[in-house]
Order: structure tokens, then sequence, then C-alpha cells
């Protein structure tokens, strides 16, 4: 009988999470997506500028929490005094991790388009396929806020698209 009701309670967590799984927009040029295997992506774009950023995600009743979790390249730098190269880590220009050079690191830094440049809102509320941002001091953001162009305001939470 114990056994019944653990696997219940198992299939309702896992059945719980799915139904969450998808893409999230907001009317800021901010997505969300939500995959398998609690991973995040969030991309940010506007005219010319964009950013991304991932990590882990955990639903806890009907509040969802986004953890970033940075990726990093290798910078190989050159020591004159030593004369040897020695390894550091600098922000990844896309979601592979590899090796890079001064050079390379140096025109990645020239771009407005890279890892955590807009930081995505990491609490929400998940209400009828929203995610209201819960805001730093713990209350919802449903406020309108005026959008780049004219004199529209537009609600902050994202929308799930769907399939």
């Amino acid at each position: 009988m114990k056994l019944k009701y653990f696997t219940l309670f198992i299939c309702s967590i896992c059945f719980s999470q799915n139904e969450n799984l998808g893409t999230y927009k907001d009317a800021f040029g901010n997505k969300i997506e939500l995959l398998e295997n609690n991973k995040f992506r969030h991309t940010w774009h506007f005219d010319l500028a964009a950013s991304w950023t991932v990590g882990k995600w955990v639903v806890n009743n009907d509040t969802l929490k986004l953890k970033i979790i940075k990726v990093y390249d290798t910078l190989k730098v050159f020591n004159k005094n030593q004369n040897v190269y020695k390894d550091s880590l600098v922000l990844a220009e896309d979601e592979i991790p590899k090796r890079v050079t001064e050079v390379e690191n140096a025109i990645k830094t020239l771009s407005s388009v890279g890892q955590n440049k807009i930081l995505p809102n990491t609490v929400f509320l998940i209400r009828k396929k929203k995610l209201i941002v819960i805001n730093e001091v713990g209350k919802l953001q449903t406020e309108r806020i005026l959008g780049f162009w004219g004199n529209k305001k537009y609600y902050t939470w994202y929308v799930k698209e769907e399939d």
C-alpha cells in the first residue's frame, strides 16, 4: 500500500514538471525556455544587442526558481616575465567551452552579444501559462511598464507559447 502512494507521489512530481516545459516570452525581448532535465535557457534580443544565459530550474508548489550557471572558456595568457603560458577563465562566447587566445578574447569583448549581458529575473509565480516576476522584496510585479516605442504600456510577465 505504501509503495502505491509513493509511486503516485513520484508520478505527480514528474508530470507537474513536464507541464511547465516550453518557451515563455515577454513584451521586452526576453525569452525563457524551460527544458527537460531541469535546464533553462534565457535569451534577450533588442536591435543589434543580445544576451544569453543558461542554468537549472526548480518548481516548488507554484514558484519557479532559476539558478544561473556560468559557462567559461579557458583563456591562454602568455606571461612574458616567466616566458610561459598560463590559463585563466573568462565567460564563454557560446554554450560550448573551449580554449581561446588573448586576441580572440579581446575581439569577443567588443561584441554587443554575449553571455549574461542582460540577466533574467530568477523567481516567478506560475499562473495559467504565465510566469509572473516576483521581485527582490517578494512581491508580484504586476504593474504595466512603458514599452520601448511609443506610449503603450505592457505587462512584465512571460506568456507560454503554444506548440
